[in-house]
Order: C-alpha cells, then structure tokens, then sequence
C-alpha cells in the first residue's frame, strides 16, 4: 500500500519543536524544565478557545433535558481522554452513566492497548454514529482533525439529527459539522506524540465541557458536589459534611434526609433547605434547573 507523506507536513501537531531539538543532550532536571514550558501551551491554546465550546455545552445541556443522550467519538489517545471523562460524570455529578455513551475506534480493547489502524475505519465510524438518536450529541475528538473514524461518525450522527461538534488541534477540512473548536497547541515536544499537549488541550476542553453542563443542570450546588454518588466511605463523609455545612441542620435531620432521599444528596439538599417530601424536591432537580436559585441560599 502506498503511503501519503504529503498529509502531516500539513499539521502543526506533526511538525518538530525547535525548542526540544536537544531534548536529548540535557539533563533529566532541565529536560523537566524545558517540558514544563512546553505543556504551557496546551492550556493558552484551551484558553484562547474556551468561550468557543460554549454552544457544545448549550447543545448538552438542552439535550439531556429532553431526556437524549451525549456521544463521544474518538480514536487513540483522544478517545481514552473521552472515555475517562465519561467515566468520572456519574459519580462526580449522580447521572445514570448511560447518559454519556463513548465510542471508541477499535472497541473497549483500545482503552488500554494501542489499536492503531483502528482510526482509519470509516465504516465503523459510521456504524457508531448511525446509532444515536435524533436530538442527542455528538463530539468528535481528535488531534489532527481528519481522524476518518471520527469524521464519519460525525456525519452519520448529523444526519440521524444529532448536534455534532468536533474538538481539534488542528484546523479540519470543510465539513457539515455544526460546531467545530481548534485548539491550536502546535508541534510537540517529541515531534508528532499528540498524547502530549494536544491530548492535555483536549482533556481541559472535555473537563471544561462535561463540567459546566452538569453545573447548568443542577448537579452542583455553588461549586459543591452535592449530587455525588455515595459509594464508599470517604465520599458519604464528603456528602454528609457537605449538607451539614451548607443547611445548618443538626446530625440527625441530615441523616434522616439523607435515608429518605435514597443518598441522593441534591434531593436531601431541597428536602433540608426548602422542607419539601422527597418526591417535591425530586421533581424539582429533575427539571435540571441550577440547584441554588431553586432552593435559595
């Protein structure tokens, strides 16, 4: 099979740093140094982009209240970066994790062992997008911003009447995509390793996304996590601090709360604040509205 060498002289993330060229005749303390100048570039690119992932959080934030659903799409490193984010929105926030699907080129196997070719897999791209519903989200994460996988799965989820948006360091190529962010991180400190600063910028950008979303939803009250899962120790002690300061009450009342809320920390959060039944202040934090404007401060 031929091979197209004309493709990555095109993006910045493949060309080479001249600021690492002699990366490998300085010292370990100074190649620490001179790396640490080098991942600042990764958060002035997500800087300098931020308030353009603004209508993917709008379209996230609309779309799970109407009850869809939100897709990741990625290959390699960015696609792991998708898929750990997801993982953290249940417990971090309580949502059913069905509600942020990944697909990932090459299938869970590509979670922990590099499937390269994967990427290239168009038909499979399209597979994963075709099976989103009209009214979810798509986001396609990838470095170059040409990942085949990925672009197809966009268009196969655009076309079933999703929102598509498509996070890149690299500018794309011309598509239907309805809401494109490039975060321009340029070359890498070891020439074309994008699990670098491109995978940094595109862990601030998911994080910043996923994160705002849940906030405009009312899975946090302030910056508190008040909606967290309370799956172990630690965390209950988290969630039942978290109550006490914020409402006042004694030990025993957050506890009952706590027992009638099913550990749902928000709905304890109302029940506490406002003195509604359990199933009042259910309602209320289904609609997905802030949780401090509904149950005051």
């Amino acid at each position: 099979m031929a091979t197209d060498t004309s493709e990555p002289a095109r993006l910045a993330t493949e060309a080479r740093s001249e600021a690492t060229h002699d990366i490998d005749l300085i010292s370990v303390e100074d190649g620490l140094v001179l790396l640490a100048g080098e991942f600042r570039r990764s958060f002035d690119a997500f800087q300098g982009a931020a308030a353009e992932l603004a209508p993917v959080v709008y379209a996230v934030v609309g779309s799970l209240r109407r009850g869809n659903t939100v897709h990741l799409f990625g290959a390699g490193t960015s696609g792991r970066l998708a898929a750990l984010d997801a993982a953290e929105i249940p417990p971090t926030f309580g949502l059913a994790p069905e509600l942020f699907t990944v697909h990932l080129a090459g299938g869970a196997a590509a979670l922990t062992t590099a499937v390269e070719d994967a990427e290239d897999d168009r038909d499979e791209g399209a597979r994963a997008g075709g099976r989103v519903r009209p009214g979810d989200v798509a986001i396609g994460v990838t470095a170059s911003g040409r990942t085949p996988y990925v672009l197809a799965a966009l268009d196969a989820a655009g076309g079933r009447g999703a929102y598509t948006a498509l996070i890149a360091c690299n500018p794309p190529e011309p598509s239907a995509v309805d809401c494109v962010v490039t975060l321009p991180t340029g070359p890498e400190p070891i020439a074309g390793s994008t699990r670098l600063n491109a995978a940094t910028a595109q862990k601030l950008a998911l994080n910043a996304v996923s994160t705002l979303a849940m906030v405009h939803l009312g899975r946090t009250y302030s910056n508190l996590m008040v909606c967290l899962q309370p799956n172990n120790t630690k965390v209950r002690q988290r969630q039942f601090q978290l109550l006490s300061d914020l409402t006042g009450a004694p030990a025993p009342e957050v506890e009952a709360a706590l027992v009638a809320a099913d550990g749902a920390g928000g709905v304890a959060l109302a029940m506490l604040l406002r003195g509604w039944d359990r199933d009042r202040a259910q309602r209320a934090l289904d609609r997905g509205t802030p949780l401090r404007p509904l149950v005051g401060e």
